[in-house]
């Protein structure tokens, strides 16, 4: 075999085993996913992860060599998909309409295509309890930028097309919005007196307060 044969034959080695590392983190990342949902990342351990990705526990330490570095990868991967998810939904509304539409895919009747509010649950109690170590708080913000962008565009939007009050200080509403998302998530996960509809009711309330005069005629129609 030539040089050039052998260096081409190396080279596709190389990446058919790269391409069954991504596949084999990906499943791992997955299960840790499912796992954390099912059980809570504190009564989850090593081994339940492997067995629901059809492996050992030495394969799980070999990509992941520590339990909390699992709960990283699993907020980090299932808010990305969400996000992203998010995004591509958006492009089929405008104005207000997109911010209508996170509140119902933050809160959908169907839990199975809700975010995956376990795995952030128990990702803000270990960013909260590990502040001087880890890169829990670094995944967060980058998540968090993303997600308040996302927020401040529709909300721009809104008040672009007239829905929205004009005096509205987007960014300091976008948090405002972002953090009553979650901590109806939290109330929806550990208490019997918000479900998701009551949850979608609330938000609405909240984005109501920044509707036109005009705006709100067409949502009272709407309603009517």
């Amino acid at each position: 075999m030539s040089t050039g044969g052998r260096e081409a034959g190396r080279s596709s080695g190389v990446g058919t085993r790269l391409a069954v590392e991504e596949l084999r983190r990906a499943e791992l990342i997955d299960a840790t996913i499912f796992t954390i949902a099912e059980r809570g990342f504190a009564r989850s351990t090593v081994r339940q992860i492997a067995e629901k990705a059809g492996c050992s526990p030495a394969s799980v330490l070999y990509y992941f060599p520590k339990k909390e570095t699992l709960l990283e990868v699993a907020f980090a991967e299932s808010d990305q998909r969400f996000r992203d998810r998010v995004r591509a939904e958006l492009s089929e509304f405008e104005g207000a309409g997109k911010l209508e539409r996170i509140i119902e895919l933050c809160f959908p009747d169907d839990h199975k295509s809700e975010p995956a509010w376990s795995v952030e649950i128990d990702f803000w109690a270990f960013a909260d309890q590990r502040r001087s170590r880890g890169n829990f708080q670094e995944i967060y913000a980058a998540a968090s930028s993303d997600w308040l962008g996302m927020l401040a565009s529709a909300t721009h939007e809104g008040i672009a097309t007239g829905e929205l009050l004009p005096a509205t200080d987007v960014q300091q509403w976008a948090v405002a919005f972002a953090a009553l998302i979650d901590g109806l998530a939290v109330h929806t996960r550990v208490t019997g007196h918000v479900d998701s509809a009551a949850a979608r009711k609330i938000l609405g309330a909240h984005l109501d307060t920044i509707r036109s005069d005009s705006s709100m005629g067409q949502v009272d129609k709407g309603d009517s």
